[in-house]
């Protein structure tokens, strides 16, 4: 791919113009910088950086990087907020529970349907030197077109 590129001979500054109009920053594109944000938010900016992002999207990151990205995307939102600008999330739609017949239409009979799993995780006693298996479970509930799901874990 090749992109046209401008530098200013006074000041020195450059662009991308298609980088611009495509909304990116000249580092991250506008899909990536709400992941960095959300992996900069749930852990420490370096295991944001060097764990989560690469495990979620294959990234690698500097921890800084990860932190002044995060930290932007803040700021970001608070200004949104002061501006009066409201976040309100997507309204999901209602549970159909009527079973579906084999043409996939609904018929008026209801049910709900519930999962239950169990399995093994091998946790580290404290110190870490020695290991220990824990059962973890799991339920979910989900309709007849499984549309909607809900886990349950303890």
């Amino acid at each position: 791919m090749s992109r046209a590129y401008y530098r200013c001979a006074h000041c020195t500054s450059s662009v991308f113009p298609s980088d611009e109009a495509a909304g990116l920053d000249g580092r991250y594109s506008p899909a990536v910088r709400p992941l960095i944000a959300l992996a900069g938010t749930l852990a420490p900016f370096r295991t944001g950086a060097e764990d989560l992002l690469e495990r979620m999207a294959g990234l690698r990151l500097s921890t800084s990087s990860c932190r002044r990205v995060t930290e932007q995307t803040g700021r970001d939102l608070a200004d949104r907020h002061q501006a009066g600008e409201a976040f309100v999330p997507d309204q999901p739609k209602p549970w159909d529970l009527r079973l579906l017949d084999d043409k996939g239409q609904r018929l008026p009979e209801k049910v709900l349907y519930l999962g239950v799993d169990a399995f093994a995780v091998r946790t580290r006693t404290h110190g870490g030197l020695t290991t220990e298996w824990k059962m973890q479970y799991v339920g979910l509930l989900y309709d007849p077109a499984k549309e909607h799901t809900i886990y349950v874990s303890e």
